[in-house]
């Protein structure tokens, strides 16, 4: 297929002269940052984020985060972008998707170039905060087998980004991007159920300020790895949902 007709089946994506990468551009005053596809050459700039204490403590993710590690996200959410960039292309503008291509957040530098500054993915809900039970595994498996683009499919965000741009409005600004730009009109998305670590309240802020509601805090529900000083914590629970 001609790279005119993908480009025409993939609104609102747009696409790199350049790389062909595709994009969403954040709206002002945060115009010079994008969410594109992972790359297989991000693993360098993705583990000095993911070892820095303010980053890594409001994150499940391990801790020391390895090379080895970064290199194996990537190669799978890139395949999954792949998959769903091929069946985009496939099937038209107006095709419903299981997922998002993009959520890697990058800020373009003057020369062109840009520099990895976070994530923002997308996932069907795992329920993080239920204890391992038959209930919860019966949630998954139920919310899993749920066409594509069923209005009662329970989606979630995981997201982080580089200390070093925090307190700037950019992530609440990448999910407004995301939800209303991809996951309500691409993916029809309606329902999303979040969490946040009960020490990150600034994600709570961020998920309001984008409509989602606050539903409670539940305490100890979270194992904390040795290496991050152990124990539990407790998560926030936010939920959201489009009112028609």
């Amino acid at each position: 297929m001609a790279s005119s007709e993908i480009h025409s089946h993939s609104q609102p994506l747009q696409f790199n002269p350049l790389t062909n990468e595709p994009y969403l551009r954040l709206p002002l005053p945060h115009e010079n940052i994008i969410i594109t596809p992972q790359r297989l050459s991000d693993a360098a700039s993705i583990v000095p984020i993911m070892n820095d204490e303010k980053v890594y403590m409001t994150t499940g993710k391990p801790f020391p985060y390895t090379i080895d590690d970064a290199h194996a996200w990537l190669s799978e959410g890139k395949q999954q972008a792949d998959i769903l960039l091929a069946d985009i292309a496939r099937n038209g503008s107006t095709h419903i998707v299981n997922g998002c291509p993009l959520r890697v957040i990058r800020e373009v530098q003057e020369d062109g170039s840009d520099v990895y500054l976070g994530s923002l993915g997308m996932h069907r809900c795992r329920w993080f905060q239920l204890p391992d039970s038959e209930e919860k595994t019966a949630l998954i498996k139920a919310n899993e087998a749920r066409v594509v683009g069923d209005p009662e499919i329970i989606w979630e965000f995981g997201d982080y980004l580089a200390s070093s741009h925090h307190g700037r409005g950019i992530m609440t600004a990448a999910i407004g991007v995301i939800l209303h730009q991809w996951a309500i009109p691409r993916m029809r998305v309606r329902k999303m159920s979040v969490i946040a670590f009960k020490s990150n309240f600034a994600s709570v802020r961020v998920f309001e300020k984008n409509g989602f509601v606050l539903k409670g805090v539940v305490e100890d529900c979270l194992d904390i790895q040795e290496s991050k000083g152990g124990g539990k914590t407790g998560l926030y629970l936010l939920e959201w949902s489009l009112i028609a």
